[in-house]
């Protein structure tokens, strides 16, 4: 295992290793970054237990070579779980679990798994790990890697959705990648643990907004959005690239620029600009309008303390 170090501190406070999330956070409302460190939300939006559930299917199903109809038997497994820590996911949407299917079996249906494991090795699913970068830590959660069995080398590989049609290679999502925090954090991790910049395979699923026609059952409406996507593989777009390392380079100094900030930002102010966005009101709302506590607020938790465990670089 990797050993984790402890945190620094500054001014009383512990400096924890900083993942994409949590800076993308800090940008967005620094307040909300510290209140996120010890509160989360009871109720999950439905398009984070969508994404998640569609992660578990491919990332955990597919690239671990498991048939079709284990993957979604784990994907209903998986819900089930979820349900037990989540509050509203025991109320997640039959239709929105229809869509979930939907996409794992165009994915199936477009990605022959033999020709993909006679090709790739792949090495690990879900890892996590954390590393030094310039006295600031990093920590994330990688999808996968892989490793290209006719050449030997390593594969950093990402699965997103989006609703966004970006299945043309110019579209702007693909050149907003050479600046992406996540996949910044990522790179850097793997080049640290074998010397060099990996290759990066990255897959975005194109999701639907089809919904159920009148009088149509959840299974008419999986089975038609189950041809949709197996009939359309420009619903599914994977493209493999390596970072440009003077980009790679940049990008890495903004952030240990901005860790450095946060761990000397004592008072973490509130960003009014922030408070409604497209997917509704600021889950700590009423706490830096209202001054309430997040303990008496109806739809924050106390964020459960678990050691992550972190994983040994697989190569």
């Amino acid at each position: 295992m990797l050993s984790m170090t402890q945190p620094n501190v500054i001014a009383g406070r512990k400096i924890m290793a900083k993942s994409a999330s949590s800076m993308r956070t800090y940008l967005t409302c620094p307040r909300k970054y510290a209140l996120s460190r010890d509160w989360e939300q009871k109720h999950e939006p439905t398009a984070f237990t969508r994404g998640t559930l569609v992660h578990f299917g491919i990332i955990e199903g597919f690239m671990k070579n498991l048939s079709l109809s284990a993957a979604l038997g784990g994907v209903s497994i998986e819900l089930e779980k979820m349900s037990e820590s989540i509050e509203n996911v025991s109320g997640f949407e039959d239709k929105e679990l229809r869509k979930v299917r939907a996409y794992i079996k165009g994915y199936y249906a477009h990605n022959n798994q033999e020709d993909f494991f006679r090709e790739f090795e792949v090495m690990a699913t879900e890892s996590a790990f954390e590393f030094s970068y310039r006295n600031q830590r990093f920590s994330g959660r990688i999808d996968a890697l892989l490793r290209r069995k006719a050449t030997g080398e390593v594969i950093l590989y990402e699965l997103k959705t989006t609703s966004s049609n970006v299945s043309d290679p110019d579209h702007p999502y693909w050149s907003r990648l050479n600046m992406d925090t996540q996949l910044a954090i990522y790179n850097q991790y793997v080049k640290s643990s074998v010397g060099r910049h990996p290759r990066v395979m990255y897959e975005v699923i194109m999701t639907s907004q089809a919904r159920p026609k009148k009088n149509e059952t959840p299974k008419q409406y999986e089975e038609r959005l189950t041809e949709e996507y197996r009939e359309s593989p420009g619903k599914y777009k994977r493209m493999e690239f390596e970072l440009l390392q003077s980009k790679h380079e940049a990008k890495m100094g903004e952030l240990v620029y901005l860790g450095q900030a946060i761990d000397h930002d004592l008072l973490l102010p509130r960003n009014d600009s922030a408070c409604f966005s497209n997917y509704g009101t600021c889950q700590f709302f009423t706490v830096c309008s209202w001054g309430s506590n997040p303990d008496e607020s109806l739809y924050l938790k106390k964020k459960e303390k678990k050691e992550e465990e972190i994983n040994e670089f697989p190569f």
